[in-house]
């Protein structure tokens, strides 16, 4: 539950970012989709 609210809370920060440079949204994602996946996956 707590992961499932930090999600949202990056996400929701990661959308004030593309919004800003509308023109990159994808690379944008796309990056944070990776870091996400790095920092969810155990090393």
């Amino acid at each position: 539950m707590l992961l499932k609210a930090n999600f949202w809370l990056l996400f929701g920060r990661q959308q004030k970012v593309t919004r800003s440079a509308e023109r990159n949204k994808g690379r944008e994602f796309k990056a944070f989709e990776w870091n996400l996946k790095k920092v969810l996956t155990p090393s």
